[in-house]
């Protein structure tokens, strides 16, 4: 559980002096808590993957700290030739602890798309955009992988394999890194819920109609 609590905030700044804590839901004890004195960031968790992510423009005074420590982040700004207000600066830290393991920038092209759900797997950033997009980058190198519409993806635990619902009940499973199609997959309704097995051989498909399938993914071409 994720608690985001503003401390002796003034009116009209609700942004800044955040206090976000993280909370185990089942003993309720806090795991840890971090403390924003100015810009707070925008927060994905994904208790799936052990992550969570959290986002500033890159004109954040957070983000220019991070920018002053990094200097191939700094190198990657440099060669995006765009305005620090539309870059976004993603940080992805562990979620029982709070530990910060990996950073990348994501030019939004001059604003013209929004991530609307971030999540980390291993060595892959993937998020969906206000454009109906799934896009995959390596936390390690920084570089796009791919990109392909979809509203709703799912990934291994391993990250050798990306699940994407292409359209209402139509799920692609994709190889990374490379974002080659493996498989089509059509079902009789929209895709609610899709999440692949620890072992990353199948894959838990549940669509509208309360039906759940277990798909053999591992036997796949």
């Amino acid at each position: 559980m994720v608690v985001e609590k503003p401390e002796n905030t003034k009116e009209g700044q609700w942004d800044r002096n955040v206090e976000l804590s993280v909370y185990d839901v089942l003993s309720g004890k806090q795991l840890w808590s971090r403390h924003f004195p100015k810009e707070r960031p925008e927060v994905f968790a994904n208790a799936d993957f052990g992550t969570m992510i959290l986002t500033w423009n890159a004109s954040a005074a957070y983000a220019k700290q991070v920018l002053s420590e990094h200097p191939d982040l700094n190198h990657q700004l440099a060669r995006m030739n765009a305005e620090r207000r539309t870059v976004a600066l993603i940080e992805v830290v562990e979620l029982s602890n709070g530990k910060a393991f990996g950073h990348i920038l994501v030019d939004t092209g001059n604003a013209s798309f929004i991530p609307r759900f971030i999540y980390s797997s291993g060595d892959y950033l993937i998020f969906t955009d206000n454009q109906r997009r799934v896009v995959v980058h390596s936390l390690s190198t920084g570089q796009q992988l791919g990109r392909v519409f979809g509203v709703y993806a799912t990934v291994t635990a391993a990250g050798k394999l990306l699940a994407v619902e292409n359209a209402a009940g139509q799920v692609t499973i994709y190889d990374l890194p490379s974002m080659q199609k493996r498989d089509e997959l059509a079902f009789g309704g929209e895709v609610v819920y899709q999440r692949f097995t620890p072992d990353g051989k199948s894959l838990l498909v549940v669509t509208e109609d309360h039906l759940a399938r277990l798909i053999d993914v591992a036997s796949t071409p």
